[in-house]
This record gives structure tokens, C-alpha cells and sequence, in this order.
């Protein structure tokens, strides 16, 4: 284990918090971050801790960080965090909370361990932390273009915009009738 540092953790390595902004530091510059709230006096965190500690140093994943945070010495975090129960368990998502919960259910924190690592393996994720003005997304999770069943509408949408500009653009009209999208490679979609 590491005594906490500025320096970017390595995976498989568990980052122990010793202050509030170094654990803001983390989550606003690292993509993900889960972190453990516990303390010694507490039978369920110390049972639940080398479950946590399995998961840390099992971890390949460069863009998670595992941080643990002991309450009796870093109040400061766990007051910031608003923690009331412990163990309590935070996940972190582009410097947003993405999930958290209290208690040491093992199936709910693979769950959510399990949802980091989509959100950070999926071509969509290095878009997500990108403001656009005029759209927001309705969830964080990438959706395949091809099941939102909206093709059809694309193509009279682009078809109209076409129309309208008055530009000779024979070649486009000519592949918006001949399109499918079960027949481009799943790599091209995302």
C-alpha cells in the first residue's frame, strides 16, 4: 500500500487518503475512482477490507483508482463525503459521483466495480466528459446507434436538410437509399 502522494497511483496499487484535498485531487484528475470509507473499530469494514484490498491490487485498469479512507484519522474526507454509516463505498466517474452505497454487500460493490470498468473501457467513455452545448445525455452507458430504431429518421432528416441547401448532392441521396446498419462493422458504430 501506498502513503498518499500527488503522484498519479499505478494500478493495482491502493492510494491511502491521508486529507480531503488530496482525495479531490484524485477524483477531479483521475477518470475513476473508488474509494472505501472504514474504520478499525468497525466489524463489517474490516471484514469487507481485504475483499476491497483483493479488488485494488486485481486491478489493470489505468484509468481506476482504489482509495481508502480510515475515518478516525482523515475526518475531514469522510465529513466532505457526508458519511454516516460505514463501511461506505463511493464511485467516481469523470469527476462526478456515479454510485455509492453503505454496507459491506460484496454483490453491489462488483456490480458498481463492474459498471467503472465498462465506463472506462468503452470507446464512448473518452466522449462523455465532453460539454456540448445543445446535447446532454440521458445516461452515461453507450447505446448502440442501431437499436435506438431512429434510422429511418436520420435518413429523411439529412435527406431534408439536403433538399433545402440546394447543393448537388446526388452521391449522398445516392448512399442515404442504399445505407444499412446491420451491414457496417460494430468497431465503425461506436
Amino acid at each position: 500500500m501506498r502513503t498518499a502522494t500527488f503522484d498519479a497511483p499505478s494500478p493495482g496499487e491502493l492510494v491511502q487518503i491521508t486529507n480531503n484535498a488530496h482525495l479531490q485531487k484524485l477524483i477531479t484528475d483521475v477518470q475513476a475512482v473508488v474509494i472505501d470509507f472504514w474504520s478499525a473499530n468497525c466489524g463489517p469494514c474490516m471484514r469487507f477490507k481485504p475483499i476491497f484490498e483483493s479488488a485494488a491490487r486485481a486491478n489493470r485498469n489505468k484509468h481506476i483508482v482504489f482509495c481508502s479512507v480510515d475515518c478516525d484519522n482523515v475526518r475531514d474526507a469522510a465529513e466532505a463525503h457526508n458519511v454516516r454509516s460505514i463501511p461506505h463505498f463511493e464511485f467516481w466517474f469523470q469527476g462526478k459521483e456515479h454510485q455509492k452505497f453503505q454496507g459491506a454487500n460484496e454483490p453491489l460493490f462488483r456490480k458498481h466495480l463492474n459498471e467503472m470498468h465498462e465506463l472506462t473501457s468503452s470507446k464512448a467513455s473518452q466522449h462523455m466528459g465532453m460539454d456540448f452545448k445543445h446535447f446532454k445525455p440521458m445516461n452515461r452507458m453507450p447505446i448502440s446507434f442501431a437499436n435506438t430504431n431512429q434510422i429511418g429518421k436520420m435518413q429523411e432528416h439529412i435527406t431534408k436538410l439536403v433538399n433545402q441547401s440546394g447543393q448537388k448532392v446526388d452521391k449522398l441521396q445516392e448512399w442515404l437509399k442504399t445505407f444499412d446498419i446491420k451491414a457496417m462493422p460494430s468497431a465503425s458504430i461506436d
